[in-house]
C-alpha cells in the first residue's frame, strides 16, 4: 500500500530506539500500554464488542459499586505509524532537510512540510533531534493491530516477553529469569510512578504485524 494512503487513517504510536530495532529485526510483535484508572481498586469486567474490534473496556469500581468505561486507543484492524527517534543532520536553503533514523542510522531527505513554510522549527534550523519522535512525513514503519486484550502487567508470559522484543535467545528448556529481568527493567525505565512493575497496573496488550508501504 502506498505511504500516503496508509497515513490517511493511521494513528501515531511512540517507540524508543531499542523497540524500533526489535520491530525492524522482527522480534517485536506486541506492545503494552497502561490503562489509566482513577485508583487501583478496579476489576476488569469485559469488552464492549458491539462494533468491529474492541472499542470500550468495562471496569468495575469496587469503591463506588459502579462501572467505568475506558476506550482503548487502537482497535483490531487499525494502522499506526511509528514515531521513532530521528535526527536532522543537515538542511538547505531550498527547503530540503536531511535526517537519519537513530535505530539503524538510515539517512533520508525530504522537503520541509508545507506547514513549516512560515515558521521553521528549531530542530530543522539547528539540525537537532526531532522532539517526541519523527513527524508523520518521515514515517517508514506501519503496523496493523491484529489482537487486543487487557491483563495485569505481571500476568505477562515468557513467550509474550519475547514478542515484546526480548533479545535473549528463546529456549523453553532453559528459561532462567533473564527474560523477566529484561522486561521489568525495560518497563520501569519508561513507566511513570504508580504504573511501575510493582504496581501491577492493567494494560492494553496490542498485537500487531508489519504493513509494507510503497514510498
Amino acid at each position: 500500500m502506498k505511504k500516503e494512503d496508509l497515513l490517511k487513517n493511521a494513528k501515531p504510536i511512540l517507540f524508543n530506539t531499542e523497540m524500533v530495532k526489535a520491530i525492524l529485526d522482527g522480534r517485536k510483535t506486541q506492545t503494552r500500554r497502561v490503562v489509566k484508572l482513577p485508583h487501583n481498586n478496579f476489576r476488569f469486567d469485559c469488552f464492549n464488542d458491539e462494533y468491529d474490534g474492541f472499542s470500550e473496556a468495562f471496569f468495575y469500581d469496587n469503591d463506588k459499586d459502579d462501572y467505568l468505561k475506558i476506550k482503548n486507543k487502537f482497535d483490531i484492524g487499525d494502522i499506526f505509524w511509528v514515531r521513532e527517534p530521528a535526527r536532522v543532520f543537515n538542511s538547505s536553503d531550498d527547503k530540503y532537510m536531511f535526517y537519519e533514523y537513530l535505530a539503524d542510522n538510515q539517512e533520508m531527505e525530504m522537503q520541509y512540510p508545507e506547514r513549516y513554510s512560515q515558521d521553521l522549527p528549531k530542530w530543522i534550523a539547528n539540525c537537532q533531534g526531532v522532539p517526541n519522535g519523527c513527524i508523520k512525513e518521515m514515517a517508514r514503519i506501519f503496523l496493523k493491530v491484529t489482537n487486543v486484550r487487557i491483563e495485569r502487567l505481571q500476568d505477562i508470559k515468557f513467550n509474550d516477553i519475547h514478542s515484546e522484543g526480548c533479545p535473549v535467545p528463546y529456549d523453553i528448556l532453559s528459561m532462567h529469569g533473564k527474560e523477566l529481568d529484561w522486561w521489568i527493567n525495560l518497563w520501569n525505565s519508561t513507566a511513570k510512578d504508580g504504573y511501575k512493575w510493582e504496581d501491577n497496573p492493567y494494560v492494553f496488550v496490542y498485537e500487531f504485524e508489519r504493513v509494507e508501504n510503497e514510498q
